[in-house]
Parts: structure tokens; sequence; C-alpha cells
């Protein structure tokens, strides 16, 4: 499934009542079986225009489109099922809940909205993921790095067609930086479209199109 930013563009008011763009017009694509990197400096607009395509910020202009699909069209109870059964979100930051186990962190967007799934590629993501011991165990004592491949682990399972990351290799060291970006490499082998902002200059390896982010603007 291709995912399509088109004419898309955010800009809000500050307090003082000055109208701020912290997106310009912005247009691409992110093609099925590849892998989109977007760099750029912390405050570029990387992250806001993430949100967008994901569904999670409506833009002040433009259209986001999965398929066949125009998301901002859709309802916000429509667009929270289309995006649980088709994108997967890695998120920056620590996103897990405590009081749930690895397993069930893993399971929450397909438990939430009865999305089938693959008992064998559970598995298969928690062995790869490094989390087998970890599985029964209470997500609330997982280091900084295990938290990120739970955060992986949960948007793979539900075999979504696009991919979104965000910073996923952030604080992560060598190796499970290594592991992150292969595993983001055969999703996109294997045909979702993978779109991921990063400072990570070892991504940038992975990646099949890099564009460039500055002051809001895609270059």
């Amino acid at each position: 499934m291709k995912l399509i930013a088109d004419k898309v563009g955010y800009q809000y008011f500050r307090k003082d009542k000055k109208l701020l763009f912290e997106l310009q017009e912005t247009s691409f694509e992110a093609k099925e079986g590849k892998i989109t990197e977007i760099v750029g400096h912390s405050g570029s607009g990387k992250s806001t225009l993430l949100n967008i395509c994901a569904g999670l910020l409506t833009p002040s202009s433009g259209k986001i489109i999965a398929g066949d699909t125009s998301l901002y069209d859709l309802s916000d109870e429509a667009r929270s099922k289309f995006r649980n059964k088709n994108i997967g979100i890695i998120p920056q930051g620590q996103s897990v809940l405590k009081h749930l186990t690895v397993t069930e962190n893993i399971l929450l967007p397909v438990s939430m909205y009865g999305i089938e799934y693959s008992v064998e590629l559970l598995d298969e993501l928690i062995e790869k993921l490094g989390l087998k011991k970890l599985a029964g165990e209470s997500a609330g004592g997982l280091s900084g790095g295990e938290m990120r491949r739970v955060a992986i682990a949960r948007a793979l399972v539900g075999k979504p067609e696009i991919i979104l990351a965000d910073e996923p290799t952030g604080d992560l060291d060598s190796d499970n930086r290594k592991l992150v970006l292969t595993s983001l490499k055969e999703i996109a082998d294997a045909g979702a479209a993978v779109l991921m902002v990063t400072h990570d200059k070892e991504a940038e390896e992975y990646a099949d199109e890099i564009l460039r982010m500055d002051g809001g603007r895609l270059i």
C-alpha cells in the first residue's frame, strides 16, 4: 500500500496570535517495498509530518492517501480502525503500558479491534527481537532499549502495509540499532511501505530514498 502526502501543510496560532507554519506545503510518496527516510534537524517538522501521515494530527491543508483511502475524509472512529489495521507506528520515546506484560503490549493494537494476527509471526518477532525471556514479564521493568523493541514488535505483528517510524533507533546501542534497522528492511522487502524519520546516519545505509526537511519544507 502506497502512502501519498498531497500538498500537506500545518499551521497554528501562538498565544500572541501570530500565525506560524510548522509544515510548509509538502508532497511526497512512500512506495511499497521501499524505505523512505526523512532527515533533518530537531524542530524541522519531521515528527509533525509523521503524525499527520499516521492520521493523528489533522493537517491545515492537503491530503494523506493510504492506498485508495484519504485518511482525513474518514470519521475519527473510521480513521482509527483503518490505522490499526493498515498502519504500524513506532513512536519516539516510551510507549508501553507498564501494567501489561510484554506480550500483551505487543498484541494491544490488534486485540483492541479484533484484528487477525499470526501466532507464528508473534513468536518470530519475540524471538528475533530478543524478547523471548521477557514475554510473560511486566513491561514496567524493561530498559529503554527493550521498550523500543516491544514497540517495534507491536507495530509489525498485524502485518500492516505501511510502517511509520519516528527515531526508531534513538538511544539504542550499536547491536540494537542494527537489529531494528534490519527488521525494518525485511518488512520493506516483504512489500510494506516504510517511512522513517531519524537523525541516525547508520540508517541511511538501509534507505531506498532520502528526503531532507528544513524549516518545515522537504528538499
